[in-house]
């Protein structure tokens, strides 16, 4: 059993930094002019618990912008109202 948790414990020091936001996820969110390329660095940044309040309200933001652009005005919503929640200013 002490095996197992070293394991699980091992492996998730490993992944943690995988799925921590960089700043080529950042650049991305922020200008990228391919809205899919756009949407995966937002996403990135809104999942990186360890980003600022507000630069996680602002990928929310970024990432509502490219799936309006992309049509899907119900994912904006949501985006646009998380962003909201984050910052209310």
């Amino acid at each position: 059993m002490r095996f197992v948790f070293l394991l699980v414990s091992s492996l998730l020091a490993i992944a943690a930094p995988a799925l921590a936001a960089n700043q080529a996820d950042r650049d991305d969110c922020r200008q990228s002019s391919d809205q899919d390329r756009r949407i995966a660095g937002c996403t990135r940044v809104v999942e990186d618990k360890s980003e600022a309040a507000a630069e996680r309200a602002t990928a929310y933001n970024n990432r509502g912008q490219a799936f309006q652009a992309k049509g899907d005005s119900e994912r904006a919503s949501r985006d646009f109202n998380e962003a909201n929640a984050l910052e209310p200013k």
